[in-house]
């Protein structure tokens, strides 16, 4: 059972990322993705019916760690409690700037939420990283008598510069699918430009971790390569697809935003799951919780089918 709830946090995390990666991705390029407001508007409103029930993913994978990994939670919270309290703010700082940005009509009011969106979507992104980070090199943290530059290494910093630019990536490849006109031009350029530092900062994350005595003691390094390198290739060929075929080249970021959750939990598996629930509890949480995952599925397939061409004058308009 234990083996199971894995697998569930894993698809939690990882649809999470695929979802949302997206979305912080297209905050943090906001500023970049058109030269006026009318333009971001149109940018905002491609976004707008998936921003908060991406969310939900997130909320979901703490919930599962919670119930079916309650040692390994309580390790990760207080090992890695200031990259978790950047996350939070970072959180709060960008819904915020998505649903104040519009409620005057002034053009500085605007771009000063537009920047607050940008800085809090990086600040996430890159706290994510580290927790990725510490994540696979065994939560070195909650180790006793650790300190707060435990947390900051080369590996763990190049994790989170490598979760910016893969999520950033992501995000241009969707406004380039969802977007037309200008919009969309410009994300296809910003994609482009992107993939040679995404790939670069992911193969020196690679790099670091092969030198970390944390990390070789601590991952498993099959199944956390093999999700590196279907990554690596995802990005490549998301770079050769960005400019003619967006649809496909938005699929492969997709794979890339989600290989480094993946690489980071499988490679972690058996510290997670040495901190299960007890057999029975597993089952209770089960129970409750398992009939909600076919929901949160159908529900995803409904919304993507319900708004799946590009953004156009009647499209609604959500923040």
């Amino acid at each position: 059972m234990d083996v199971v709830w894995l697998t569930v946090l894993i698809l939690m995390l990882g649809g999470w990322a695929l979802l949302d990666g997206f979305v912080i991705g297209l905050g943090m390029l906001l500023p970049r993705l058109a030269d006026d407001a009318a333009g971001r508007r149109l940018v905002l409103t491609g976004m707008g019916p998936f921003f908060l029930t991406n969310e939900v993913w997130l909320i979901a994978a703490a919930g599962v760690m919670t119930g079916a990994f309650p040692e390994f939670e309580s390790r990760l919270l207080s090992g890695c409690r200031p990259i978790v309290i950047i996350m939070l703010a970072g959180w709060i700082a960008k819904d915020a700037a998505t649903w104040f940005r519009s409620r005057r009509d002034s053009d500085r009011w605007r771009t000063t939420w537009e920047r607050v969106l940008a800085v809090a979507c990086a600040c996430f992104a890159f706290a994510f990283g580290l927790l990725l980070g510490n994540i696979t090199q065994g939560l070195p943290g909650a180790a006793a008598g650790s300190g707060f530059f435990d947390l900051f290494n080369p590996f763990t910093l190049l994790c989170g510069v490598a979760t910016v630019l893969l999520f950033a990536l992501h995000g241009a490849a969707f406004v380039a699918v969802r977007v037309p006109q200008a919009p969309g031009d410009q994300a296809r350029r910003i994609a482009a430009a992107l993939v040679r530092p995404a790939l670069g900062a992911v193969a020196l994350a690679v790099v670091a971790g092969a030198f970390s005595g944390d990390v070789r003691g601590a991952v498993s390094w099959l199944p956390a390569l093999a999700f590196l390198v279907a990554g690596l290739a995802a990005v490549v060929g998301a770079g050769r697809a960005v400019t003619a075929r967006p649809g496909r080249a938005f699929a492969l970021t997709a794979a890339g935003a989600v290989a480094p959750v993946l690489a980071a939990l499988a490679g972690a598996a058996p510290a997670v799951l040495h901190g299960a629930a007890d057999a029975a509890s597993l089952s209770l949480f089960a129970g409750m919780a398992l009939p909600v995952l076919p929901v949160m599925l159908l529900a995803q397939a409904w919304l993507w089918w319900t708004f799946r061409h590009p953004v156009g004058p009647r499209s609604p308009v959500f923040f």
